[in-house]
C-alpha cells in the first residue's frame, strides 16, 4: 500500500499525469461521439471529467490561459449535440489543444546532458535534501563530484530557503571555469516562505554577474503549485540557467529506502540523485 500510495505521489510530482490525463480525455471523447449508447456514452463522460481534473492537479506550468481553452474545448466537446458538423468541428479543436499542449510540455521532461570540461569546479547551493545523513563523503554533491571526477563544492544548510541562501551567491569566487547547480525551493514551497519569484530572481541574478554558469533542479510540485514552476521557467530563461527537468528529482523518492521519513534523502537516496544527475552532464577534456 505504501508502494502505490508513493508511486501515485511521483506521478503528480513528476508532472506524468499531465500526460496521461490529456491522452485519456482525447480518446474519452472520441468515444463518446463515436458511439450512441446511452451508457457507455455516460461512462465516457465520467472519465473525461477524471482525466480533466488529473491535467488540472498535476501542477504543470503551462500559462493559464491554455488550460482554460483546453477545457472550454472538452466542455463544448461534450456538451455540443448538434449539427453533428459543429460537434466534429468542436471535436477536432479540443484534439489539436491535446496535441499543442503535448508538444508544449514534453519537450521540457528532457534534458540533452550539459558539457562540463575537465577542471571545472561544480558549486552545489542546496538546502537539507542537499546534505548527507552521517556518512562522511556520503552526500549527492559528494557522490556526483566523484562520478563525474570533477571538484565539487558544497554551499547548503538545513532548512534552507532561496532567500536565506543569498549569501551563497556572493561566497562563490568569479572563476569563468565554475558552474553553479541550484536546488532550493523545497521550504518555500512547504512552509510557503519568503517570495519564492523575487528571492530566485535575485539568487540568479547575483551569480549571473559572479559571471558563473548557473543549473537548477527544477521543483517537483504537488497539486495546484503550477506558480513555484512557472516562476523557475520563466527566471531560468531571463537568466540564461538550464533545468533539469523536475522527473529527475521527482523519480527519486519512488526509489525503495531513498527517503527517512519521504522528505529527507537516506543514503540510499543520495546515492540514487547522485546516479540520476550524473546522467545530465558529460564531462570533456580540458582545451589543450
Amino acid at each position: 500500500m505504501d508502494f502505490l500510495a508513493t508511486w501515485l505521489a511521483v506521478q503528480f510530482l513528476s508532472g506524468r499525469v499531465f500526460f496521461f490525463g490529456l491522452l485519456t480525455a482525447a480518446v474519452g471523447v472520441c468515444v463518446f461521439h463515436r458511439t450512441a449508447r446511452p451508457r457507455v456514452r455516460s461512462w465516457m463522460g465520467i472519465s473525461t471529467g477524471l482525466s480533466a481534473l488529473l491535467v488540472a492537479l498535476s501542477a504543470t506550468p503551462l500559462p493559464v490561459w491554455a488550460y482554460g481553452f483546453w477545457f472550454v474545448a472538452l466542455a463544448a466537446t461534450l456538451l455540443l449535440r448538434r449539427p453533428p458538423r459543429r460537434r466534429s468541428v468542436t471535436l477536432a479543436v479540443f484534439l489539436l489543444l491535446c496535441a499543442v499542449m503535448t508538444a508544449w510540455e514534453l519537450p521540457r521532461q528532457f534534458l540533452k546532458p550539459v558539457a562540463l570540461t575537465r577542471g571545472t569546479t561544480l558549486h552545489v547551493i542546496g538546502d537539507s535534501l542537499s546534505m548527507g545523513s552521517g556518512v562522511p563523503d556520503g552526500d549527492w554533491p559528494s557522490l556526483l563530484g566523484k562520478a563525474l571526477d570533477i571538484p565539487v563544492v558544497r554551499h547548503a544548510h538545513a532548512g534552507a530557503t532561496v532567500g536565506t541562501a543569498l549569501s551563497y551567491a556572493d561566497e562563490i569566487p568569479e572563476d569563468p571555469k565554475s558552474v553553479v547547480l541550484v536546488e532550493l525551493g523545497g521550504n518555500n514551497l512547504l512552509g510557503g516562505k519568503g517570495d519564492f519569484a523575487q528571492e530566485l530572481d535575485e539568487m540568479l541574478a547575483r551569480l549571473r554577474r559572479g559571471g558563473h554558469r548557473v543549473i537548477l533542479v527544477e521543483l517537483p510540485l504537488p497539486p495546484l503549485y503550477n506558480a513555484y514552476g512557472a516562476a523557475q521557467r520563466r527566471l531560468a530563461r531571463r537568466h540564461g540557467a538550464t533545468l533539469i527537468p523536475k522527473r529527475v528529482l521527482a523519480g527519486i523518492f519512488a526509489v525503495p529506502g531513498a527517503t527517512t521519513d519521504g522528505l529527507h534523502l537516506s543514503d540510499e537516496g543520495h546515492r540514487a540523485l547522485a546516479a540520476a544527475l550524473a546522467q545530465c552532464f558529460t564531462v570533456l577534456p580540458a582545451a589543450p
